[in-house]
């Protein structure tokens, strides 16, 4: 019983992080910006130039090679 009642504890304290939207990268607790459209579709970003590249100027994560989430193609 006392098992129980540790692992109850442990799900309770676990850190929630999340991924960034442009990037992939995780974002620790308390840092980043939660970005929130119009639409109500919500973006998490680890940096301003994140947050810039995906709002502002439009691009695509799979066409930024600094991205994580870069595919690479035949061309």
């Amino acid at each position: 019983m006392p098992e129980e009642e540790e692992e109850e504890v442990d799900k309770k304290h676990q850190i929630i992080t999340h991924e960034c939207s442009f990037c992939g990268k995780q974002i620790e607790p308390g840092t980043g910006m939660l970005y929130v459209r119009r639409d109500g579709s919500v973006f998490h970003f680890c940096a301003h130039k994140c947050r810039v590249n995906m709002t502002q100027l439009k691009r695509v994560p799979r066409r930024v090679r600094w991205s994580g989430k870069y595919v690479k193609t035949d061309r």
